[in-house]
């Protein structure tokens, strides 16, 4: 989508090679982002105050940028990269973003990247089923059914507007668009979310 990404020192940046999963592979950002926020969590890093912003995408406090996943499939597998602020933090013109040393300092130790990273390999080490992952997903996710979405497409650059009924079977998210008195279910895969209304 033409933006630039800048590896800071002291952040966490890695690729992880996927093969042999079970999954469908629409699941696997979902999956990667899911065990970032097990990881944190059993590092004692993870509080309601970091969630998931779908479908790539680790925030704190709904409006902080502190990671960002991008899986690209290949031959017999999928590629994962991820990407997570530890040490600092780029000043982006479009979005707010920060670091877990900046929001949980006693917690960054020396090695973090390396700590971290093995526990994001051990948590992926035990895939779940998929009716465990949406669950799971869910309940970290920044969106909750019932929640007011603006999105705009990236290659068309079409916008929108929606209430979010909940998760498809593939991933997406299914929003509920009002057009001249009628309703229908829409499916969103790679929109960009531009707003939520707060509840």
């Amino acid at each position: 989508q033409g933006r630039s990404w800048v590896s800071g020192e002291g952040n966490l940046f890695a690729s992880i090679y996927l093969s042999g999963f079970k999954l469908p592979v629409t699941w696997v950002p979902h999956w990667v982002g899911l065990s970032l926020v097990e990881a944190l969590r059993n590092l004692s890093l993870a509080t309601d105050d970091l969630r998931l912003k779908w479908p790539n995408d680790l925030y704190f406090k709904r409006e902080f940028k502190v990671a960002g996943i991008l899986c690209e499939k290949v031959e017999q597998g999928v590629i994962a990269g991820i990407g997570v602020n530890i040490q600092s933090h780029s000043n982006l013109p479009d979005r707010k973003s920060t670091s877990l040393q900046n929001e949980f300092s006693g917690s960054v130790v020396a090695g973090f990247s390396k700590m971290l990273l093995s526990e994001v390999v051990r948590v992926m080490a035990n895939e779940p089923a998929l009716s465990i992952l949406k669950q799971r997903y869910l309940e970290h996710s920044l969106y909750q059914a019932g929640d007011q979405l603006k999105w705009v497409d990236p290659a068309t650059q079409v916008a929108g507007e929606g209430q979010l009924v909940g998760i498809g079977d593939h991933g997406e998210l299914l929003v509920r668009v009002s057009d001249r008195g009628t309703s229908r279910t829409l499916p969103l895969f790679g929109e960009e979310i531009t707003g939520v209304a707060l509840r």
